[in-house]
């Protein structure tokens, strides 16, 4: 007897593993396409237990129903070579087939993508706070409406290396705080801005001359005049970058500091350019001062994205056939933009559009 049971606890373990490969993948590919949670979890149970096992059930009753009708006219029904165990595993195995071979063959690359990087999209994850400790960040002046730094991490490097994989980058951190016609650049390591912004900043601005200046520990400091001599740091500024997740290697935040009426209605702004499981994340959040602010930027959005699907429709087309993807969405006060796309699909992005110029 322990042959059989041994032989049945294999096969059982072997179709439960097929089973959750049959729930995960097109769960995981319908996140890779953009899809909630919630629709990827009803896509995977349509696939794994659903489908299998309603075709199972409606089977087995036809079956019974015929035997029982065989009973009654008392013929002798034809006996069966099958287990019900042997007939679900079969069912099971030719909807694996047709779904899995059906998005394999129309869409090969984002089911592979999906496997590598989706595979464990169920499991929760806790996204730690960015914390803003730049070095770069203590010298931005309180006065500051934004500031944008661009952190030296290995995602920051291997999104370059996508973007000109020709080229080698080396250590880099860049800090660029505006305040009105006022500029101010810090850089440490090779990021090289400031030598290709005093050329332009010479031939386009009317706004107080700019100073470069070598600091303590390899920082260069390039700013206009117009900055106070004895600065405080841009406490409320940074604050706002931690809302962003530590993921997060370019970040930005705004605020104004005197009301104007390009502040109307908007408390503050942060945004942020992170990877996630091999796809690039930009994501903005816009505070606004009341709901009905928020809900107004969020009309905007829509009415200018369905403003640019139109006059653009070929840049849309290649950022769906790139798997690139963009949502709006409110939370009370806080209006949030999102648009995503697979790292490895920005060259391939890229090179549609080319070919899509005029």
């Amino acid at each position: 007897m322990a042959g059989p049971w041994r032989a049945r606890i294999v096969s059982g373990g072997l179709l439960l593993l097929a089973g959750l490969v049959m729930f995960d993948v097109p769960a995981a590919y319908s996140i890779v396409r953009g899809a909630p949670g919630w629709l990827a979890l009803a896509v995977g149970l349509v696939v794994f237990p659903v489908m299998p096992v309603a075709w199972h059930v409606w089977r087995e009753r036809a079956r019974r129903a015929a035997i029982a009708e065989a009973a009654a006219s008392k013929t002798k029904p034809k006996p069966s070579k099958t287990t019900g165990w042997d007939r679900f595993a079969f069912r099971l195995l030719v909807v694996g087939v047709v779904v899995l071979g059906a998005l394999i063959a129309l869409d090969r690359t984002r089911v592979w993508r999906a496997v590598r990087h989706n595979a464990l999209w169920m499991i929760p994850q806790t996204v730690e706070p960015l914390v803003p400790d730049g070095k770069l960040l203590d010298r931005v002046p309180a006065t500051a409406e934004v500031v944008l730094w661009l952190r030296d991490t290995d995602d920051a490097h291997e999104v370059l290396a996508h973007v000109a994989p020709t080229t080698t980058f080396g250590s880099r951190e860049l800090v660029i705080a505006l305040a009105g016609s006022d500029v101010m650049v810090l850089e440490r390591g090779d990021a090289h801005l400031i030598e290709m912004i005093q050329p332009m900043y010479k031939v386009f601005s009317r706004a107080p001359t700019a100073k470069l200046v070598e600091l303590d520990g390899g920082v260069r400091m390039w700013a206009t005049s117009g900055w106070p001599a004895m600065p405080s740091r841009a406490t409320a500024l940074i604050e706002l970058m931690r809302r962003a997740p530590e993921t997060a290697f370019l970040v930005g935040a705004a605020r104004p500091v005197t009301p104007t009426k390009k502040w109307d209605g908007v408390s503050g702004a942060v945004g942020w350019l992170g990877l996630d499981h091999g796809v690039l994340d930009a994501v903005g959040e816009v505070t606004g001062k009341t709901p009905l602010d928020t809900l107004a930027l969020l009309k905007e959005a829509e009415t200018e994205l369905a403003k640019a699907r139109m006059s653009t429709p070929m840049m849309f087309a290649c950022g769906s056939a790139s798997a690139g993807a963009i949502t709006f969405g409110t939370n009370g006060v806080v209006f949030r933009s999102r648009a995503t796309i697979a790292l490895d699909q920005i060259r391939p992005l890229f090179q549609c559009l080319d070919r899509e110029k005029p």
